[in-house]
């Protein structure tokens, strides 16, 4: 998030909690109005969420205390795809593998004694 400039303002512990019960309470409503529904294709549960959203936030939306739009839109340099990368370090041993995610990756070039240390970057879906 610093590279879009973002800070948090949920930094109270007890807030984070409360939010991650909203998140939870909104996936156990979702996989019960699901279920409730019969709607066990991904097509028209996507066409239920915008109906499901608009119930939701008729009965929990709240005002926001302020009247101005504290969003910006995203500078030219802003390259969300690289932005939004998953990055994790693993370290390589003296044989030059490298595990991630229940696989071993062998590396074809060998790295110097130093670095023992490489990034593994999984890109999500395109932003565009």
């Amino acid at each position: 998030m610093n590279e879009l400039n973002i800070n948090g303002i949920c930094n109270i512990i007890s807030a984070k909690g409360r939010v991650e019960r909203v998140h939870l309470s909104f996936q156990d409503l979702l996989a019960k109005e699901l279920r409730l529904r019969d709607i066990s294709r991904l097509e028209a549960a996507n066409a239920f969420a915008d109906e499901l959203m608009a119930d939701y936030n008729r009965r929990f939306a709240k005002a926001s205390g302020h009247d101005f739009d504290v969003h910006r839109p995203l500078d030219a340099d802003d390259n969300l795809n690289q932005i939004f990368i998953w990055r994790e370090q693993r370290k390589v041993s003296k044989a030059l593998p490298v595990r991630y995610d229940r696989c071993c990756c062998c590396l074809r070039i060998p790295i110097a004694a130093s670095t023992r240390w490489v990034n593994i970057c999984i890109a999500p879906r395109s932003y565009h």
